[in-house]
Protein backbone atom coordinates (compact mmCIF):
# COMPACT_ATOMS: atom_id res chain seq x y z
CA UNK A 1 0.00 0.00 0.00
CA UNK A 2 1.36 3.36 -1.03
CA UNK A 3 1.26 6.69 1.58
CA UNK A 4 -0.50 9.55 0.67
CA UNK A 5 -0.34 12.72 2.97
CA UNK A 6 -3.27 15.43 2.39
CA UNK A 7 -3.94 18.91 4.29
CA UNK A 8 -7.30 19.02 5.51
CA UNK A 9 -8.93 22.39 7.06
CA UNK A 10 -9.53 21.67 10.88
CA UNK A 11 -13.41 21.82 10.13
CA UNK A 12 -12.71 18.88 7.44
CA UNK A 13 -10.67 16.88 10.34
CA UNK A 14 -12.86 17.26 12.98
CA UNK A 15 -15.80 16.26 11.02
CA UNK A 16 -13.70 13.46 9.95
CA UNK A 17 -12.73 12.23 13.10
CA UNK A 18 -16.37 12.27 14.46
CA UNK A 19 -18.00 10.43 11.89
CA UNK A 20 -15.06 7.59 11.97
CA UNK A 21 -15.39 7.51 15.61
CA UNK A 22 -19.31 7.43 15.16
CA UNK A 23 -18.99 4.50 12.68
CA UNK A 24 -16.55 2.97 14.83
CA UNK A 25 -13.76 2.84 12.32
CA UNK A 26 -10.40 4.79 12.04
CA UNK A 27 -9.87 7.54 9.72
CA UNK A 28 -7.86 6.62 7.55
CA UNK A 29 -10.55 3.60 6.43
CA UNK A 30 -13.07 6.09 6.36
CA UNK A 31 -10.60 7.81 3.97
CA UNK A 32 -10.27 5.11 1.90
CA UNK A 33 -14.02 3.98 1.48
CA UNK A 34 -14.59 7.84 0.68
CA UNK A 35 -12.33 8.11 -1.88
CA UNK A 36 -13.03 4.36 -3.35
CA UNK A 37 -16.71 5.33 -3.62
CA UNK A 38 -15.97 8.60 -5.36
CA UNK A 39 -13.62 7.16 -7.84
CA UNK A 40 -16.01 4.57 -8.42
CA UNK A 41 -18.66 7.37 -9.05
CA UNK A 42 -15.90 9.24 -11.48
CA UNK A 43 -15.78 5.77 -13.48
CA UNK A 44 -18.93 5.94 -14.07
CA UNK A 45 -19.57 2.45 -11.89
CA UNK A 46 -23.60 2.23 -11.51
CA UNK A 47 -24.90 3.46 -8.64
CA UNK A 48 -26.95 0.84 -6.33
CA UNK A 49 -31.07 1.69 -7.29
CA UNK A 50 -33.23 2.86 -4.97
CA UNK A 51 -34.04 -0.79 -4.11
CA UNK A 52 -30.93 -2.00 -3.28
CA UNK A 53 -30.67 1.16 -0.99
CA UNK A 54 -33.62 0.62 0.60
CA UNK A 55 -34.74 -3.61 0.70
CA UNK A 56 -33.91 -3.77 4.10
CA UNK A 57 -36.67 -1.47 4.74
CA UNK A 58 -39.09 -3.70 2.39
CA UNK A 59 -42.29 -5.81 4.42
CA UNK A 60 -40.83 -3.86 7.82
CA UNK A 61 -45.14 -2.40 8.11
CA UNK A 62 -45.99 -4.76 10.25
CA UNK A 63 -49.73 -3.93 10.33
CA UNK A 64 -50.25 -2.74 6.90
CA UNK A 65 -52.25 -4.61 4.32
CA UNK A 66 -50.07 -6.97 2.36
CA UNK A 67 -50.62 -5.99 -1.38
CA UNK A 68 -52.94 -3.05 -2.32
CA UNK A 69 -52.35 -3.29 -6.05
CA UNK A 70 -54.27 -6.41 -6.46
CA UNK A 71 -57.33 -5.80 -3.58
CA UNK A 72 -59.93 -4.96 -5.89
CA UNK A 73 -61.90 -3.68 -3.00
CA UNK A 74 -59.34 -1.38 -2.62
CA UNK A 75 -58.84 0.00 -6.32
CA UNK A 76 -62.70 1.11 -6.46
CA UNK A 77 -63.13 4.40 -7.83
CA UNK A 78 -59.27 4.59 -7.76
CA UNK A 79 -58.08 7.40 -10.85
CA UNK A 80 -61.84 8.36 -11.23
CA UNK A 81 -61.01 11.79 -11.12
CA UNK A 82 -59.20 11.50 -14.95
CA UNK A 83 -62.40 10.71 -16.16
Amino acid sequence: MSTTTIELPKALAAQLARVAKRLGMNRDRLLREAVEARLRQADGEAQPSLYDRSRDLCGSVADAPRDLARNKAHLKGYASWKR
